[in-house]
């Protein structure tokens, strides 16, 4: 049986980068008190970031694609678009492979990807989400609603372009009563609707 080197473990366990492998997972970085996953948040961004460009200085010429493992509950839209933006600037082609659930956020984080794919079992879900602006100044807030319901716009836009490039008749009417609540799919339903590219079940 081949011998796991340790640095590379701790890469694994400790990074969520795969440096042999070209791998990097997308999970919770961190953990409340009650034991809840924390999701989408700034240090799950700063941690793609650096693990991503690793991957991609190693074969800059693009030639050396790229896995991503995902599994998240979702999160922090402006770290979830900083991974969106990560992945779509990589030179490297990007297979992301969602394993488990794939929600809120994390469901625009798979349309960055070049291959998308879901493992047979997982299920997706996306939904408008919800803000909140408590302890601000009035004109704080309302600056706010207006740049939350523009950038909500471009995340609604991320999705149903997707959605139509397999469905060109797709409507914006038919989207926004899909995204008022949370629209959950299996992997079968992701497919058909355009948000997946392949399924995995075993051989």
């Amino acid at each position: 049986m081949a011998r796991i080197n340790k640095d590379a473990l701790d890469h694994v366990f400790d990074y969520g980068v795969d440096l042999q492998n070209r791998i990097v997972y997308i999970g919770s970085a961190a953990y409340t008190s009650e034991d809840d996953d924390t999701g989408v948040d700034w240090m799950m961004r700063d941690r793609f970031i650096r693990a991503i460009h690793l991957l991609e200085n190693a074969a800059p010429n693009g030639d050396k694609p790229i896995q991503v493992y995902l599994a998240t509950s979702g999160g922090d839209v402006y770290a979830g678009m900083g991974i969106y933006d990560a992945i779509r600037l990589c030179k490297n082609h990007v297979t992301i492979t969602v394993v488990g659930e794939c929600f809120s956020m994390g469901c625009i984080i798979l349309q960055a990807a070049d291959t998308r794919q879901m493992t047979e079992h997982s299920v997706l879900m996306f939904h408008e989400g919800t803000d909140g602006y408590g302890g601000e100044h009035p004109e704080i807030i309302r600056r706010w609603v207006k740049f939350t319901e523009k950038n909500g716009q471009r995340l609604d836009n991320i999705l149903a372009k997707r959605i139509r490039e397999k469905h060109p008749e797709f409507k914006d009417k038919k989207f926004k009563e899909m995204n008022v609540f949370d629209t959950i799919m299996t992997a079968e339903e992701a497919l058909h609707w355009g948000l997946i590219d392949n399924i995995l079940t075993p051989e």
